[in-house]
C-alpha cells in the first residue's frame, strides 16, 4: 500500500452523493465524513450559511426554494446558474462546491488541519470519485475536468462496476461456488441487470429495465396515506409532499410491522394522521411484476442461459433486502445474496489499497486556484491550469465590445417585460467570459444586472400557502352573495403579491383558476362610468361632464368612441401576441420533450388546462412504457380483463397526446397490438 496518511472518497450516481475517508492510523476501513449522513440524495442547497447537501435540499428543491437544485446531471445542458458567495455560477459547479464544503470540514475536525487546509492540500490530495453505473462516460468526462481545472492534481474518477467484478473474482464466486454472477441494481426508476463472467475482466453482458426499478408497492401505499390526509386538508399539493410520502411508504414497506397509525408532519409544519395495513399492500397485483419476470427472462435468453441454478444473484442499492425484487427476481438462482456493509467494506478495501497517480497534466503550484468558495475574489474564480505569457492574445478587448451588446439587448427585454429571458442573457454571457482575465469589472457589472432583475419580497412561499386559505374563503363568501366584482379584487391582490414570490408558481396558478371560475357580470352603465379599475375608460365610452356640454356631443362622443376602439384594439393585439409568444415557447418546448418544463411554464402564465393535460401526461408515461415490455407477456396469457384497461389506458393517453400535439406513431402501434390479442 502507498504511504498517503489518508484518502477521501466520493461516491456518486444519478440520485445520491456519500463522502467516506480513510486514515492509516485510524481502524483500516472507511468513515463516514462529518456533516451529513451518508449516502444522501443528490441535491444541493445554497444558504448563506453554506451548501446544505441531501434531505433537506431535495425538500426544498421540490418545494421551489430559490438557489434549491435537485436532478444535477440532468440540468448540466440547461445552462442554469446558482448564487453562492455574492456570485453567479455555472450549474455544473455545484458540485464542486458542495465537495469542498464537505472536504473543508473533514481537514477541520477530522484532521485537526495537522497537514493543513484544503488549500494547501488541494494539489495533493488523494481523491477517488466512484460512479455508480448510471453515470455515462461524458458525465464523468465533465466531473474529472471540473476537479482537475480546480487544482485538484491526484483525482480519479473510477467505474464501481471494475472492482465489483474483482470481489466477485477473487471473493464471491469462491464462497459460493458459482459460475457466473447477476448484479441487479436500482436507486432510480430504473433496474440495471449485469453478468458478470468468472476470470474475466470485462462484464459478460447488462440491460436497464426502463421503469422497473421502483417497487410499484411504494406508489400504492403512497397513495394510501394521501387518501388519508387529503381529507384533512383539501387545499394541500401533492408535488411538494412527494418526498416525504415517498420516505415514509418506503419505511414502512421495509418494516415488518403489520400495521401503523401515526401522524405525518408536511412540509408547510401541519400534522396529519394516516393508517396503513400490511395485508392490503403485500398482495396488490401488479403489471409491473410481470414485465420485470419477462425482462429477466429475455435478458438471460439473449446471454445463452437455460439454467440459473450456478448462477449467484447479487442484489445492490434499494433492491437489496427488498421483499418484491426477491420475490420477482430470485427464482431458480443458486442463492440470493444482499449486499450490505460487510460486502461493500470488502468491495471499497481494493480500491483503498490502490494509489491515486497525479493525472498527466502540467500543473504548476503557483498556478493552481483557489476556489471562489474559499475567497470571494473573483478574479480567483479563473482557472489556472495554463500558463499565461505576452504571447498569448488580450481577450479583454474583445469581451468589453460584445459585453456592450449584451448589456444593451438584455435591457431591452427587461423594457419590455422580458426579465426571464434578460437575466438568461446575462447568466449565459457570465459563463462564458468568467475564465477571461482582466474582466472582473464586467463580471461584477453581471452580478449587479442579475440582482437588480431578482425581485425581493420578504415573504415565503410556504407563507402564501397558508394565507390562500384565508384568501380563498374570503372571495368563496363574496361569490355565495353573487358580489362577483369583490370575488375578483380580493383574488387578483393576492395573485400579484404571489407572481413576485419566487417558488409560487403553483400557487400562482390555482388562483388563476380560481379567478377563471368566477362569473363575470356586465356592468350597467352606471358601472361602466364609474368603475375605472375593473373597466378602465379604454374599454368605454367617456361620458364626462366636457363632453356633454361640448357644442357638439355627437360627434365628440363618435370621435372619444373612435379613438378608444383603437386603443381597446391595440391592447387585445398586444395581449394575443404574448398569449401567441407564450404558446409556441410551451410548443417548443413539448417538441423538445421537455414536457415538466412547458407544464411549469403554462402553469406560471395561467393556462391552467395545459398545464393540468400535461401533468396527466407525465403521469401516465411510465405505466405507458411498462406496456411495451409486457406485450409478449400478454400475448401469451391471453387476461382479457387486463387487456380491456391496458387499452382503455393507451386511449386516453393517445387522446392526451392529440390535445398537446405530441408525436405518438408508435404508442398507436402498441395499441393495434394490443387490439389484436383474442
Amino acid at each position: 500500500m502507498n504511504e498517503d496518511k489518508y484518502k477521501i472518497i466520493m461516491s456518486l450516481s444519478h440520485h445520491r452523493i456519500s463522502f467516506e475517508y480513510w486514515l492509516r492510523d485510524g481502524e483500516d476501513k472507511l468513515q463516514l465524513m462529518p456533516g451529513g449522513n451518508w449516502p444522501s440524495p443528490l441535491a444541493f442547497y445554497c444558504s448563506q450559511s453554506g451548501i446544505v447537501i441531501g434531505e433537506e435540499a431535495a425538500r426544498a428543491a421540490q418545494t421551489g426554494t430559490p438557489n434549491a437544485f435537485d436532478n444535477y446531471f440532468d440540468r448540466l445542458s440547461e445552462g442554469e446558474t446558482y448564487q453562492f458567495g455574492n456570485q453567479c455560477k455555472p450549474i455544473g459547479n455545484l458540485l464542486l462546491d458542495a465537495a469542498e464544503t464537505v472536504f473543508r470540514e473533514f481537514y477541520r475536525s477530522i484532521l485537526f488541519n495537522r497537514y493543513g487546509s484544503l488549500t494547501e492540500n488541494r494539489a495533493n490530495m488523494p481523491l477517488s470519485i466512484v460512479c455508480e453505473a448510471d453515470i455515462e462516460s461524458n458525465e464523468r468526462a465533465y466531473i474529472t475536468s471540473l476537479f482537475k481545472d480546480s487544482g485538484y492534481v491526484r483525482v480519479r474518477v473510477i467505474d464501481y462496476d471494475t472492482y465489483i467484478a474483482r470481489f466477485i473474482n477473487e471473493s464471491l464466486s469462491k464462497d459460493y461456488n458459482c459460475e457466473k454472477v447477476l448484479v441487479a441494481w436500482t436507486e432510480g426508476i430504473d433496474l440495471r441487470l449485469t453478468l458478470f463472467n468468472l476470470n474475466a475482466d470485462s462484464v459478460n453482458n447488462h440491460i436497464v429495465l426502463r421503469g422497473l426499478g421502483i417497487d410499484p408497492r411504494l406508489e400504492y401505499v403512497k397513495n394510501l396515506i394521501w387518501n388519508d390526509i387529503i381529507g384533512q386538508n383539501p387545499w394541500l399539493s401533492r408535488d411538494l409532499e412527494d418526498s416525504i410520502l415517498t420516505k415514509v411508504a418506503a419505511d414502512f414497506i421495509n418494516s415488518t410491522a403489520p400495521m401503523v397509525s401515526e401522524w405525518l408532519t408536511l412540509s408547510s409544519g401541519g400534522k396529519y394522521k394516516y393508517s396503513l395495513n400490511r395485508t392490503s399492500v403485500d398482495f396488490i397485483q401488479t403489471d409491473e411484476s410481470q414485465s420485470l419476470k419477462a425482462g429477466l427472462d429475455s435478458f438471460l435468453r439473449n446471454a445463452d442461459i437455460v439454467d440459473r441454478s450456478n448462477i449467484l444473484l447479487l442484489l445492490r442499492g434499494v433492491a437489496a433486502g427488498n421483499a418484491y425484487f426477491e420475490q420477482n427476481l430470485g427464482h431458480g438462482f443458486l442463492k440470493i445474496v444482499r449486499s450490505n456493509d460487510i460486502l461493500r467494506n470488502k468491495t471499497m478495501s481494493l480500491l483503498i489499497a490502490e494509489d491515486v497517480p497525479p493525472l498527466e497534466v502540467k500543473i504548476h503550484d503557483a498556478d493552481i486556484r483557489t476556489p471562489a468558495t474559499e475567497s470571494l475574489d473573483l478574479e480567483k474564480s479563473a482557472p489556472k491550469s495554463v500558463i499565461l505569457d505576452s504571447s498569448m492574445p488580450d481577450l479583454s478587448k474583445e469581451v468589453r465590445r460584445k459585453w456592450r451588446q449584451i448589456k444593451a439587448e438584455a435591457s431591452g427585454k427587461a423594457s419590455n417585460g422580458k426579465k426571464d429571458e434578460a437575466k438568461s442573457i446575462l447568466q449565459t454571457f457570465y459563463a462564458e467570459i468568467k475564465s477571461t482575465l482582466g474582466v472582473e469589472d464586467i463580471l461584477n457589472d453581471i452580478n449587479a444586472q442579475i440582482e437588480n432583475l431578482t425581485p425581493h419580497i420578504n415573504i415565503e412561499a410556504k407563507q402564501l400557502d397558508r394565507k390562500w386559505r384565508e384568501i380563498k374563503a374570503k372571495s368563496k363568501a363574496k361569490v355565495r352573495t353573487q358580489n362577483y366584482k369583490e370575488a375578483r379584487a380580493i383574488l387578483t391582490e393576492f395573485r400579484d403579491l404571489c407572481s413576485n414570490v419566487y417558488g409560487a408558481q403553483e400557487l400562482t396558478a390555482k388562483i388563476n383558476e380560481e379567478l377563471d371560475a368566477i362569473p363575470i357580470e356586465k356592468p350597467s352603465l352606471g358601472e361602466r362610468e364609474n368603475d375605472s379599475v375593473e373597466y378602465p375608460k379604454s374599454h368605454c365610452i367617456s361620458r364626462s361632464k366636457e363632453n356633454v356640454t361640448s357644442r357638439n356631443p355627437l360627434v365628440s362622443e363618435r370621435a372619444s368612441s373612435s379613438s378608444d376602439k383603437q386603443s381597446y384594439k391595440q391592447t387585445e393585439k398586444t395581449q394575443k401576441q404574448q398569449k401567441q409568444e407564450e404558446t409556441d415557447k410551451g410548443r417548443e418546448l413539448i417538441a423538445q420533450n421537455k414536457l415538466k418544463e412547458a407544464r411549469d411554464r403554462y402553469r406560471t402564465n395561467g393556462n391552467s388546462l395545459k398545464a393540468r393535460l400535461l401533468s396527466e401526461i407525465i403521469r401516465s408515461q411510465k405505466g405507458v412504457e411498462l406496456r411495451k415490455l409486457s406485450l409478449e407477456e400478454y400475448k401469451k396469457n391471453k387476461n382479457t380483463e387486463q387487456i380491456k384497461r391496458i387499452i382503455k389506458e393507451l386511449e386516453e393517453y393517445l387522446d392526451l397526446c392529440t390535445r398537446l400535439g405530441i408525436p405518438a406513431e408508435e404508442y398507436r402501434t402498441l395499441l393495434l397490438e394490443y387490439r389484436k390479442i383474442k
